[in-house]
């Protein structure tokens, strides 16, 4: 069984957050990862990076 997580970093655009584009972006990196045979895991995530506390959205995948 293989395991990834795949991330998408949300840019800041005039001191708000655009969480609807960095949807978009991880949904087609999901759709993408589908068609390769990997399974969503749960529920899409937010994060900070550690360094800039820059915002992030993940959803883990897996695949047999």
């Amino acid at each position: 069984m293989g395991y990834t997580i795949i991330t998408a970093t949300v840019k800041a655009v005039h001191f708000t957050t655009d969480f609807e584009k960095v949807s978009e972006e991880l949904s087609k990196l999901v759709t993408d990862a589908i068609g390769q045979g990997w399974e969503p895991q749960g529920g899409v995530a937010i994060g900070l990076t550690q360094a800039t506390h820059q915002p992030f959205m993940f959803q883990a995948m897996v695949r047999n």
